[in-house]
């Protein structure tokens, strides 16, 4: 806020406040009254229409209970079957009751296989297989798990324990050969380091003079300043 000079001494200039408007607590601008509104410099009174009241802020308001907003108008909420009032609901101010999902403005009754249970969503189909059951069109029929498998966290299928890989809806072991391990998922085998695969057995690597094993411990490389050449390793010319 400016200052301005009288008689030689500063003294606070005096905000002009508008129509319906109170000075801020602050000692700084201004703010409306409750029940107005601040467009551009002016609090202009709010026109509350019927079933409608003050926010708590007092610069706004809202409808009723039971009502919905529609423009400058609160309007009664036709609630339809299977369904309640909800102001805190978007659109027509209701929500489907449980058991019901909406469908074109209406509430339709969720029907519920055996071996399921009712999910409370706007999409789908409202309801989902208990856990050991799968979906087969609108049933859930029972998933059967093989000797030596587990139901994924899903629960609607299985997969092998480890140690064990899928033949033709069975579980059946991994044939894990001498020198190697099975793999990280359990349901493979590779070759210890130094060794490497010949047919379904892990052979020893004989690597050639001024050779290393690889990274990969299955194959070898030759060691800087030679070249490999058939099966040595041939100094760099």
């Amino acid at each position: 806020m400016g200052l301005a000079m009288i008689g030689g001494a500063t003294a606070q200039t005096v905000a002009v406040l508008p129509a319906n408007a109170v000075a801020s607590r602050h000692g700084l601008g201004w703010q409306c009254l409750r029940g107005h509104e601040r467009i551009d410099k002016v609090c202009n009174p709010l026109q509350v229409p019927e079933h409608a009241f003050l926010t708590f802020s007092g610069d706004g308001w809202q409808c009723e209970r039971n009502y919905v907003r529609k423009g400058q108008t609160c309007l009664r909420v036709l609630v339809p079957a299977g369904a309640h009032a909800d102001n805190t609901a978007y659109g027509d101010g209701w929500r489907c009751d449980r058991g019901f999902q909406e469908r074109n403005g209406t509430c339709v009754k969720v029907v519920v296989p055996a071996n399921a249970y009712f999910v409370s969503s706007v999409y789908g189909r409202g309801w989902e297989c208990e856990r050991g059951f799968a979906r087969d069109g609108s049933r859930c029929v029972a998933v059967t798990v093989p000797t030596n498998a587990f139901l994924r966290d899903s629960g609607d299928s299985w997969e092998c324990e480890r140690g064990f890989r899928t033949v033709a809806q069975r579980c059946e072991p991994v044939l894990v050969p001498a020198n190697a391990f099975l793999d990280g998922r359990g349901t493979a085998w590779q070759c210890e380091r130094g060794f490497r695969e010949l047919g379904r057995q892990c052979v020893p690597l004989d690597p050639p003079a001024h050779a290393l094993i690889d990274d990969s411990g299955n194959a070898w490389r030759c060691a800087e300043g030679f070249r490999k050449r058939d099966h040595e390793c041939v100094a760099e010319q």
